[in-house]
């Protein structure tokens, strides 16, 4: 099995904003139920069920943004599955090559 690793600055991960709006995803269950007791919403209480599976994405989401991904070897086996073995040259469009 392989090792994960993790980001550079691991420890510094709370002040990504992307890690706020996931800990915000992971709380709002809690947060609806509770404005439902207070009387805010006119609503029912969201089902357990479904308040844990948005719970669970959220802490999910918060592991796997801290876990370092290996972009080299992605678009290695991207090209490999697309049946490029080397990048391509640009091509320039007559419309918009400006060195004519």
């Amino acid at each position: 099995m392989k090792k994960l690793t993790l980001i550079d600055d691991w420890k510094k991960s709370y002040k990504l904003y992307t890690m706020w709006i996931l800990s915000f995803i992971a709380v709002l269950p809690q947060i609806w139920n509770e404005l439902t007791i207070a009387g805010v919403i006119n609503s029912s209480a969201l089902p357990k069920e479904f308040a844990a599976v948005i719970t669970t994405l959220g802490v999910i989401g918060m592991t796997l943004r801290i876990v370092k991904q290996n972009v080299e070897k992605i678009n290695q086996q991207v090209a490999q599955e697309i049946g490029a073995s080397e990048p391509s040259t640009p091509t320039t469009d007559s419309a918009t090559d400006t060195t004519k």
